[in-house]
């Protein structure tokens, strides 16, 4: 299923990250197969290939050229892949073997780069597991094992970078974003400073993470961060107010899912009050809702931003609610109510624009729709 077939009847090696792009079509890291692969939600040309809706492709990855910049996207070998995200272009954006990449969706300048359509180009990180270069050229700088990337309102790359315990920024363009005056194409750090497990509620950039794996920005510029390590989900706000029912200061990081504890409690109670285990991606819905892959405790898991119903679920600001998963490991469910099925370590959480949430069920090789 390289080129064209059913989705359903293709074979995916540990799907990781996943997103939606403008049209609806689910683009996703099969990331043991170290390929990014599209399924298509109609029939048209994405991509550069004619594309059937329902039917996968893959539009980067299964090459052998590990660095190469400025080559077909299908020519690049992407192993290991991690994260994947849409930028407001269209272009996809990766992490894979300790940098940032993009594959161009249309020829035009993006990242300081001139980039062709349908190529490949590294946008941070030199490939070499490392830590340096805040301040300078984020081609030059060393990451450490990224996991998840976002882009923000501004078109600013947030970066997981999981093995430096930080959360890391390539500025688009000139300009003060997050209280940092940044030049464009440089790198920063926004979260985290490499050391492990304290700082909350003082600035995020002195908050010590232990492994950030998952980053999602709302349109406020707002960030939630999902931290293996210290098994919770933590909020950093663009500008001081009120999220999940709490005041919070601008800039500042606050957790607002896990006790730290791995297990699994606590839902229909605080977000903080509940136990977690090992949270991966996380994403927010239109609602401003946030979403949490709990990865070992095979559930879809939210954190209310207000007071209502979503997800045919009652909620309360700041509080947590399981929206799919029963916690049991294994595969079952299709077609019922997913709070009954059977997840088996998810890793990466999406949502589309009516509202559904896209699943990468790693260990059940699936990528599945709530």
């Amino acid at each position: 299923a390289e080129g064209g077939g059913p989705a359903t009847s293709a074979q995916l090696f540990g799907p990781d990250g996943v997103a939606l792009d403008a049209a609806g079509n689910v683009v996703f890291a099969d990331s043991y197969n170290n390929r990014i692969r599209v399924v298509a939600e109609r029939t048209g040309t994405f991509y550069g290939q004619a594309m059937t809706a329902g039917d996968i492709y893959t539009i980067a990855g299964g090459g052998t050229d590990p660095q190469g910049n400025g080559i077909p996207a299908t020519s690049a070998d992407l192993s290991p892949l991690g994260g994947v995200t849409l930028d407001a272009a269209g272009n996809v954006v990766v992490t894979s073997n300790n940098m940032v990449r993009v594959v161009a969706a249309s020829s035009g300048t993006f990242y300081g780069q001139a980039m062709t359509a349908g190529d490949i180009y590294t946008v941070a990180g030199t490939g070499t597991a490392g830590f340096s270069g805040d301040g300078g050229k984020a081609t030059s700088a060393e990451l450490n094992g990224p996991g998840g990337v976002a882009v923000d309102t501004a078109g600013n790359l947030l970066i997981a970078d999981d093995g430096n315990g930080r959360v890391r920024l390539v500025a688009a363009s000139a300009g003060t974003f997050y209280g940092k005056t940044v030049t464009g194409g440089d790198i920063y750090t926004m979260a985290g400073d490499g050391q492990p497990l304290s700082g909350y509620g003082g600035l995020a950039t002195s908050a010590e993470l232990g492994y950030p794996y998952g980053v999602a920005a709302d349109r406020a510029g707002d960030l939630a961060i999902s931290d293996e390590r210290t098994n919770k989900v933590d909020w950093v706000p663009a500008s001081a107010g009120t999220f999940f029912g709490r005041s919070m200061k601008a800039r500042h990081i606050y957790i607002v899912a896990g006790n730290g504890t791995f297990g699994f409690s606590g839902d229909g109670g605080p977000g903080t009050h509940a136990e977690l285990n090992s949270p991966n991606g996380v994403a927010l819905d239109h609602a401003g809702n946030l979403l949490v892959a709990d990865q070992a405790n095979n559930r879809v898991r939210v954190v209310a931003a207000a007071t209502g119903t979503f997800y045919g679920q009652a909620m309360k600001a700041g509080y947590i609610y399981t929206i799919a998963g029963d916690g049991t490991q294994g595969f079952a469910g299709d077609g019922g109510p997913a709070t009954s099925a059977e997840l088996n370590f998810l890793t990466g959480v999406a949502v589309d624009a009516a509202g559904n949430v896209v699943i990468a069920d790693r260990d059940n090789e699936r990528v599945r729709v709530v």
